[in-house]
């Protein structure tokens, strides 16, 4: 099951990341929960963590559709947050984040030679797993939830760079040769005050007071179970249906039992 949940048919990326004040050993075994408290955007992956993926992988779509699709289940559910407080037992004040997105920020210019930027982000604190860096629009560094920014480009990596999250410093340096282009516009894309400091769910990064275990769920209210149950249990049928209708479009023959 935890391969299963890593695969990007599941989270809409190649693969799943860290999970941010959670030991991700023991987590990887346990997904219902991963889906619940992982970041709701990506936008790199430390290509080294996992599979043969050598590189990092920057993502131009960060959505992680999986929790997404959570949290529209739970609003269609309970309707109201207060309805869902009173069955898990927790404090959230909406569904959605309670954090801000920004876009476009200006970072810097490109003089054609210079390799090293320093820019501090304008809000404070950042959402890890979400601060891009652009140049000319092209998305070239992400996220990888831990300070450390990374690029993957078809020639390879061609930059990195560092992020205080609490402070909003960024460093980026590209490698000799990759310098911006003389005016270049340097932009910088990123969330703040919402995953692990905001209040609503979708801001949830599995250190809520009222959490119980998140190996076992002992603790847990049955109605919270229930519901990342019954996400796991939809996520399983799309996903064995999907690869099922692939197959027997090229073998209608012969019986499916399994993937």
């Amino acid at each position: 099951m935890a391969q299963f949940i890593y695969n990007e048919s599941l989270f809409g990326r190649r693969v799943n990341g860290r999970v941010r004040s959670l030991d991700r050993k023991r987590f990887s075994n346990y997904p219902r929960v991963v889906i619940l408290v992982h970041s709701r955007q990506r936008t790199d992956h430390d290509g080294r963590l996992i599979g043969p993926y050598n590189v990092n992988q920057v993502y131009t779509r960060t959505t992680n559709y999986t929790r997404q699709q959570l949290i529209s289940s739970l609003t269609t559910e309970y309707g109201t947050i207060g309805a869902l407080n009173t069955a898990w037992g927790s404090t959230y004040t909406q569904f959605a984040t309670t954090g801000t997105t920004v876009r476009g920020e200006a970072f810097g210019t490109g003089d054609g030679s210079t390799l090293t930027f320093t820019h501090t982000l304008a809000h404070t604190p950042v959402d890890d797993s979400s601060v891009a860096i652009l140049v000319g629009g092209t998305l070239v560094l992400g996220d990888l939830s831990n300070g450390t920014l990374a690029s993957s480009q078809p020639r390879g990596s061609i930059a990195s760079g560092t992020i205080n999250y609490m402070t909003g410093v960024v460093s980026i340096t590209f490698k000799t040769g990759q310098a911006p282009a003389n005016g270049a516009a340097i932009t910088d894309n990123y969330n703040y005050n919402g995953y692990c400091h905001g209040t609503g769910l979708a801001d949830e990064c599995g250190a809520g007071s009222w959490m119980g275990n998140p190996l076992t769920l002992a603790g847990e209210t049955a109605s919270m179970k229930t519901d990342i149950q019954n996400l796991m249990t939809t996520l399983w049928a799309k996903a064995y249906q999907t690869q099922h209708d692939v197959i027997r479009a090229f073998d209608p023959n012969h019986m499916i039992t399994g993937f």
